[in-house]
């Protein structure tokens, strides 16, 4: 069973046309992972250009995420994979951390569902 938070190694995934293993970070809740072998993930990247990108979370390597390299969570790219494909956990994000990006994910997917018209009174 996966843990929120926790960083996996997904190898070569067509849908994200990739052509080598990337990590990804597991941000579906323990209810979710225990009743599913599909998780709902984020993507990480190491594309520099990202760097630029609002929506991009920046993630430093640490002994705890246990990354190699700087990497950006593609937070507007939430995808279910299944739970045999991943190998790991490689880490784990610290909470406020974790926190961050759900803010982030929120912002990209539009969950407040603030429609253009409408006056901004949300967080």
């Amino acid at each position: 069973m996966a843990e929120r938070g926790r960083l996996y190694l997904l190898p070569r995934n067509r849908s994200f046309d990739d052509s080598k293993a990337r990590p990804v970070l597991v941000i579906a809740p323990g209810v979710a992972t225990r009743h599913s072998r599909r998780w709902v993930v984020l993507p990480l990247s190491t594309e520099q250009q990202l760097g630029s990108n609002p929506l991009a979370y920046m993630l430093e390597p640490s002994p705890a995420n246990g990354l190699r390299q700087a990497r950006f969570v593609m937070t507007w790219l939430p995808t279910a994979v299944h739970a045999d494909q991943l190998q790991g956990p490689l880490g784990r994000l610290a909470a406020g951390e974790l926190k961050e990006i759900a803010a982030a994910v929120i912002q990209s997917l539009d969950l407040h569902c603030q429609e253009p018209w409408q006056p901004n009174d949300g967080p």
